[in-house]
Formats: C-alpha cells, sequence, structure tokens
C-alpha cells in the first residue's frame, strides 16, 4: 500500500471494528485491491463482504452507486445491523 506517509502505520494501530462493503460490479476498486487495502489492518476485525447487486433487488451498484438514492435505500439495512450488533457488544 502507497500512498500519504503513515497511513499503513494507521492501519495497523486502528482498534476497532470494520465493515468492508465491496461491490461485485465495481469497475475502479475491485476485490483484489479492496482486500489489499483492507489487509493493512492489523488489530481489528474486518467483516469483509462482496456485495452482488442481484442479491438486493438491483441491476447494478458501481464504484459510487451505494451513495445515490436507490442502492443506498437498499443497502442501508445491512450497514445498520452491523452497526447495532457492535454497538451492542461495546465495540463502540
Amino acid at each position: 500500500m502507497s500512498g500519504e506517509p503513515g497511513t499503513r502505520e494507521a492501519y495497523a494501530t486502528a482498534g476497532f471494528p470494520v465493515l468492508d462493503l465491496t461491490f461485485a460490479d465495481d469497475e475502479l476498486l475491485i476485490e483484489p485491491g479492496s482486500r489489499m487495502l483492507h489487509g493493512a489492518y492489523r488489530k481489528p476485525v474486518v467483516d469483509y463482504r462482496v456485495i452482488m447487486a442481484a442479491d438486493h433487488g438491483m441491476t447494478r451498484i458501481g464504484h459510487v452507486g451505494f451513495f445515490k438514492p436507490q442502492p443506498g435505500a437498499a443497502l442501508r439495512p445491512v450497514i445498520l445491523r452491523w452497526l447495532d450488533s457492535h454497538a451492542h457488544n461495546g465495540a463502540y
């Protein structure tokens, strides 16, 4: 991983749980790149999920689709359940 100085160290010392949603049809950050990026975390457990648009009633999500109204609304429950489960076990 390259980029800003200190990035790898920041990831390695993070101590919070991470939810990683990778979209199978993301044309810019493909799954191996996403796994490499989140592989820099050392302490937290990374809940890594590959999201298929069809599994959520969509034809496409892509790189920025999550931030659009329809995909975002369809995926919000996934995130809220994850946050809720971690909030109740003292992770936050």
